[in-house]
């Protein structure tokens, strides 16, 4: 069953996944617009921040400010625990993927998508030269000698150490 809330959202709504880490989502109906960073703390978590604005609009009074912000954490409390749940299968070896809502998650949808097909074509790439890739490393000769220096001190790579 859908409130008041959500019927007003869904009509001003308006999500723009931004690659790889965003979304931004104006919501005009209902005087507010968030911005939300996924953003990866190791392999298998992430840190979620949001941040909220009120827009210059009539609908942004404070009361809808209460309702969005209850609609919102209901939300995120909802996807924390379907998340944790996800990954504990996913460890096990038991996770299969479901259906997603066809409206409410067609940003998931291409979202995951992008992310699966960047991987593959890391992994083409990978295959094709016939070596690991890694894109945030310099590949010149002065860059790899002071890399090398910088881990030692830094003790990059060395056992034990975690994100």
């Amino acid at each position: 069953m859908s409130s008041s809330f959500d019927d007003i959202r869904i009509k001003g709504r308006s999500a723009t996944h931004v690659f790889p880490v965003g979304q931004f989502s104006p919501n005009p109906g209902t005087g507010f617009m968030h911005l939300m960073r996924t953003i990866p703390t190791g392999p298998t978590t992430v840190r979620q921040e949001y941040d909220v604005y009120k827009l210059h609009t009539p609908h942004a009074t404070p009361e809808a400010h209460d309702r969005m912000l209850k609609f919102y954490r209901q939300v995120t409390e909802e996807d924390i625990e379907l998340c944790n749940a996800v990954q504990r299968n996913v460890q096990r070896g038991v996770y299969t993927a479901g259906p997603l809502h066809p409206f409410h998650e067609e940003g998931v949808h291409a979202f995951q998508q992008m992310v699966k097909d960047a991987l593959t074509r890391h992994l083409e790439e990978e295959q094709h030269f016939g070596r690991e890739i890694w894109p945030a490393r310099p590949e010149h000769p002065q860059a790899d000698e002071f890399g090398a220096g910088c881990a030692n001190i830094l003790l990059c790579g060395k056992p034990g150490l975690e994100w």
